[in-house]
């Protein structure tokens, strides 16, 4: 038992400690003074929790809405044994949900650096006591509403508790000029400054200061200059400078340089963005002009300078040892152009990307390679809009996404490298909604579901594995190696929660059964319900190896 739960110990901190989240970090008065900010905030009541593709996920009731439109009945994905962490909300507990949302039905809490929080002490749950709850919280999202309704117009401090978390002016209820928002530590009681954000009639317009909070003294972590929607400059940690430079609607200049503790330029480059102002999104990047980059050697980073053109390496390049010293000569020749196609280069001459420009829009079919294998193909129409998008896949095959509006819309079609039709999906404002088929290359079909706005539910499959019902698995499970065809595991699963027996199959002929709680109600409301309460090891003649317990004690 004890070695088992140093396992289980051991198991949960790599999670935390492991977890992936290179998303922004958001601060709470950050986004509340935002107008423009798209999270979500509400409170809802926890109906139950099953264990979804995301891992943890809970079906809820909306009570309150704050900020953001929120159906009535919604789903939280809260992680748990993923890379981002996270852990289970309890059925019957109370949240304030702080979230981003595609479709105002699916939305997360307690993974990476997500502020949803319980309402109360009482709706821990599985979590931990704190020192803030979401009704704390609330209070800040109500006073901010009051000064925004009243039109108030002075400088207003903003405290959470005792706490001061945010400070600035206002004019008519919006933040203007320089507000300082302050980070707060619930491990050590207090706050620290974390951002001070210039703004113009609630919107952030200036310059945007983001501090380390981890420790002291005070150290800026980046310094980003933006104006009019347009980001202008960043500094990072004092050592790496971004300069941006657009010289149309659909053309941004990036030059960045990096410099080491002498104030020397150790790194620099210069790259082009393309934006389709149709949908205001870039679609392609290349690198030109200038290169030199004498630190952070890689596979795909060489210690190297030269020149680039639309991507390509031309012209005579340097390459270096790391005490800088000049260690190989090569002459790039210049790459082709075309009058009519735009092109994009890999660092060889190969072509990354060619297109057609109509007043500097994309328009037609535009490809993308990769090592100077067709990669992508992206559909415009006359206006710039996209009209599909074709992902090629290297061992054959392809996948045709017709678009609308920016979404995927319509039916999507997945093809085999023999041509032959593979998958049909349905999409709906981008989200899977719909019948989806699955067939075998002699045209049978071997699965078959049907989505609601993103949530499947099986109709039929012929590969032993369980049924997906409301957009969790359920019903006996059989995975089988997809190289050999042999058993790899076997057993039940309700509601995404393996139940019951579980048996693993070794390579050897040895197997495991693994015994999981029974009780459907309990999986539901313990904690700690993915953990096994029994495992009973075999040998392939099947004689009783050992047996260790894990149940309560």
């Amino acid at each position: 038992m004890k070695e088992y739960t140093l396992i289980i110990i051991l198991v949960l901190l790599s999670t935390i400690a492991s977890a992936s989240c290179f998303g922004e970090r958001y601060n709470l008065t950050q986004i509340l003074l935002n107008k423009e900010d798209k999270h979500s905030i509400f409170t809802c009541h926890i109906k139950q929790t099953y264990f979804g593709q995301g891992g943890y996920t809970s079906v809820a009731v909306v009570k309150e809405v704050f900020r953001g439109k929120p159906i009535d009945t919604i789903r939280i994905v809260t992680g748990g044994y993923t890379t981002e962490g996270g852990t289970k909300i309890k059925p019957g507990t109370n949240w304030l949900i702080i979230s981003e949302t595609k479709d105002n039905y699916h939305f997360t809490a307690t993974i990476c650096h997500n502020l949803s929080k319980p309402l109360t002490q009482e709706d821990i749950g599985c979590g931990y006591s704190m020192k803030v709850y979401g009704e704390d919280f609330i209070k800040v999202v109500r006073q901010i509403d009051d000064l925004k309704n009243s039109k108030f117009t002075g400088r207003k401090r903003i405290y959470l508790q005792d706490s001061l978390i945010a400070e600035g002016k206002l004019l008519k209820g919006y933040a203007t000029h320089t507000w300082k928002h302050y980070n707060y530590s619930q491990r050590r009681n207090k706050t620290k400054l974390e951002l001070e954000i210039d703004y113009q009639d609630g919107i952030p317009n200036g310059t945007t200061t983001r501090y380390v909070t981890d420790y002291l003294p005070l150290t800026k972590e980046s310094t980003t200059e933006i104006r009019n929607g347009k980001l202008i400059s960043k500094k990072v940690y004092n050592d790496r400078f971004y300069n941006y430079r657009y010289n149309n609607k659909n053309q941004r200049i990036t030059n960045f340089y990096r410099i080491d503790e002498k104030g020397d330029t150790i790194s620099k480059y210069r790259e082009v963005g393309l934006l389709n102002s149709i949908n205001n999104e870039y679609y392609a990047f290349y690198k030109h002009g200038d290169y030199m980059n004498l630190v952070d050697s890689s596979r795909y980073n060489c210690l190297c300078s030269g020149n680039y053109y639309k991507g390509a390496k031309i012209g005579i390049w340097k390459f270096y040892d790391k005490e800088g010293n000049v260690v190989e000569e090569e002459t790039y020749n210049l790459i082709d152009t075309i009058k009519n196609d735009y092109k994009i280069f890999q660092d060889d001459g190969l072509i990354k990307a060619i297109g057609t420009l109509k007043e500097n829009n994309p328009i037609g079919k535009w490809k993308y390679y990769y090592d100077n294998v067709l990669d992508n193909e992206v559909h415009y129409n006359s206006n710039s809009a996209i009209v599909s998008k074709t992902r090629h896949y290297n061992g054959g095959g392809k996948k045709i996404t017709p678009h609308k509006k920016g979404m995927a819309e319509g039916t999507e079609h997945k093809y085999f490298k023999s041509g032959e039709l593979r998958e049909l999906t349905n999409y709906m404002n981008g989200i899977k909604h719909g019948l989806h088929i699955q067939l075998d290359e002699q045209g049978n079909t071997i699965y078959q579901s049907e989505f609601i706005k993103g949530i499947e539910t099986t109709i039929f499959r012929s590969d032993g594995k369980a049924n997906i019902v409301d957009g969790f698995k359920k019903g006996y499970n059989i995975q089988l190696n997809y190289k050999n065809g042999k058993k790899m595991h076997e057993g039940n699963i309700w509601m995404g929660y393996q139940i019951g027996e579980y048996i693993n199959y070794k390579d050897n002929g040895d197997y495991t059964i693994t015994h999981y709680e029974s009780d459907k109600e309990k999986l539901v409301n313990n904690c700690d319900s993915r953990f096994p309460k029994k495992i009973i090891f075999y040998n392939k003649q099947g004689d009783l190896v050992r047996e260790e317990n894990y149940s309560e004690q």
